[in-house]
């Protein structure tokens, strides 16, 4: 989930610059993160209390990364503002649900309380790792692969099949 939210989010600036070509980037770089931001929030908090309620964490997940990968469809198949506004709309409840119960699932699976430290460590390197090496793919995708459209293709695919894995992790439910 976090390498697809890199590389659906990493170039926007340029994205509505060499696509959208709008008059004024930058602020519209700001609205869309406004809505992405106030997304990303009602989708934490409403998942979050939705999993506490149900006992459940990877359907949280699996939406997510629907919802995410719609928002890549959506703005793959046509490139516009308002098409711009709803897939930054999906990208933030996709990722709002994924974060609600992220950390969850983290703590319930970790194996050893003498090794926590050290689970969490890697746990971060799976956070972090994916933020760094993003911008560095999207890069190589847009300038070598196909452009912008290949780039929110591949963070779909990216984020259904980080979807689809977290059904692997048997002990959360």
């Amino acid at each position: 989930m976090n390498l697809a939210n890199a590389l659906a989010t990493s170039y926007q600036l340029y994205f509505i610059t060499d696509v959208l070509r709008v008059a004024h980037p930058e602020q519209v770089l700001l609205l869309l993160t406004m809505v992405y931001l106030g997304w990303t929030l009602v989708s934490v908090y409403v998942c979050g209390v939705l999993s506490d309620r149900l006992g459940r964490r990877r359907a949280f997940v699996a939406c997510g990364a629907i919802g995410q990968a719609l928002g890549c469809a959506v703005v793959a198949i046509a490139p516009g503002m308002g098409t711009a506004l709803a897939a930054t709309s999906l990208f933030g409840v996709g990722v709002g649900a994924y974060l609600a119960v992220d950390q969850a699932i983290i703590t319930a699976v970790l194996p050893a309380a003498e090794n926590r430290a050290r689970d969490l460590g890697i746990m971060n390197i799976g956070l972090f790792g994916p933020q760094t090496l993003g911008p560095l793919l999207a890069g190589l995708v847009i300038g070598a692969l196909g452009g912008y459209q290949v780039l929110f293709a591949l963070a779909g695919v990216t984020s259904l099949v980080s979807g689809l894995l977290i059904y692997r992790v048997s002990s959360v439910r």
